[in-house]
């Protein structure tokens, strides 16, 4: 295989609700937060691309692939312990292609033209292992826009907000508040997308499934706590950089198309995108 280039998509994701991606915490403090968010070391916070690709992940997963055989072990007796309910599922998920890895299940198949493996990545011991085509770097906070929109917040050093929800107990009505940590809504995050192309007439079908998983998270939500309204984002200003391998050779610059306002202006473009790629490949094969 070779590297015949690269198609940079670099964006401004919004948050449109509050964002809380979770950064643990080792001790419990009295009057503390119950789930502070994730920060750089001069407490900004940011988006891991760990929590962006996983997602993206889990979302393409959930639409292309069969979820029917992950019931038996959902369905299954709890009493027993995770590898005696998985012990099947282990040895006997060849057809499936699901694993268990951590604490859940992730589809890795030897399928060479899997969407899923392809795109994210399957281990390198797996005989029909590939590079990786989509990277998916750090989203870093935008904090000339952050400080136009929330100046009492800046002033104060804060980039977060707090609140505060309830635990309702069903017989007393007890309250049990929890003191959340979130990014507020309405604040931007600068990140990019790296993917990578090796073969031009096989790699579109992954490219386009990409594009899909974008539009997936805008409509599912990104972090924690979404079905309490949380983590709602949104994708703008979209910049798509074409390299091959002519522009890292050269001081010629990248290919750009014009900035698009959505993912919905982005699925428009893939045609074109695909094309002006294939254009710069071949005219790079001319050249040499």
């Amino acid at each position: 295989m070779r590297l015949l280039g690269k198609i940079i998509i670099e964006y401004v994701l919004e948050a449109k609700t509050g964002l809380s991606i979770g950064a643990g915490k080792e001790t419990l403090e009295i009057g503390g937060l119950d789930n502070p968010v994730i920060k750089d070391p001069r407490g900004v916070p940011f988006i891991p691309g760990s929590s962006i690709k996983g997602k993206m992940r889990c979302l393409l997963e959930r639409k292309e692939k069969d979820l029917t055989y992950l019931k038996r072990y959902y369905e299954g007796d709890k009493k027993l312990q995770i590898d005696e309910i998985t012990k099947e599922l282990k040895e006997g998920n060849i057809s499936t292609g699901w694993y268990w890895q951590g604490r859940g299940f992730i589809h890795r198949c030897p399928d060479r033209d899997c969407i899923i493996c392809t795109l994210f990545g399957r281990p390198a011991e797996e005989k029909t292992s590939e590079p990786t085509r989509l990277y998916v770097r750090d989203a870093k906070l935008d904090e000339e826009k952050f400080k136009e929109k929330f100046p009492e917040l800046y002033k104060d050093n804060l980039y977060t907000e707090a609140k505060w929800e309830n635990t309702i107990d069903r017989l007393t009505s007890a309250a049990n508040p929890r003191h959340f940590e979130r990014v507020p809504a309405g604040a931007e995050f600068k990140g990019d997308f790296v993917f990578n192309v090796y073969d031009t007439d096989r790699d579109k079908n992954f490219f386009t499934a990409f594009i899909t998983a974008m539009g997936l998270l805008e409509d599912d939500y990104l972090g924690g706590s979404g079905s309490r309204g949380y983590g709602k984002v949104k994708f703008k200003e979209i910049k798509v950089k074409i390299k091959t391998q002519k522009h890292y050779r050269t001081k010629e610059k990248p290919v750009e198309i014009d900035t698009l306002k959505s993912v919905e202006e982005l699925k428009e473009k893939i045609d074109e995108i695909w094309e002006r790629f294939k254009n710069e490949v071949q005219s790079d094969k001319i050249k040499e």
